[in-house]
């Protein structure tokens, strides 16, 4: 049997904790978001990164640069689908180093104005280089 001081314990209880119960699953649901979207641009980057390193040097011109965006950009669709908004890719390096900057944002699923997670990888690294064999010439570009 209850004692009469107990009575509406459960209630005020509930009122108390499902605010902080619901809150820990939208928090845990945005860093999921967000660390996804994170991973989405961090694929777009290497791939963008693979197309810059590997596209030939063009005498007067940076025809890498379109290719290797166009792929980041490609890929980041595929793969994120609406979980990277507003993404944009932008070329980093040139001559010897190479890569690309993939960009946007995570949606929010926590209402609170204002608030936006923004993502930004880039990756980079040395361009290719093939020569024949016995070959000490270096490369255009680098």
């Amino acid at each position: 049997m209850q004692q009469r001081e107990d009575r509406g314990a459960s209630s005020i209880e509930l009122v108390i904790l499902a605010p902080i119960v619901i809150l820990s699953i939208l928090l845990i649901g945005q860093f999921a978001m967000w660390y996804q979207a994170r991973h989405v641009a961090i694929a777009a980057a290497q791939a963008g990164a693979r197309v810059a390193r590997d596209a030939p040097q063009v005498q007067g011109g940076q025809a890498w640069q379109g290719q290797a965006t166009a792929a980041a950009l490609t890929l980041a669709h595929q793969l994120g689908g609406s979980l990277l908004q507003g993404t944009s890719a932008q070329p980093v390096g040139g001559g010897s180093q190479r890569g690309v900057e993939v960009s946007g944002t995570a949606p929010s699923i926590i209402p609170i104005p204002g608030l936006t997670f923004h993502i930004n990888e880039t990756s980079e690294g040395p361009t290719e280089c093939f020569r024949p064999s016995g070959d000490t010439a270096q490369c255009a570009g680098g």
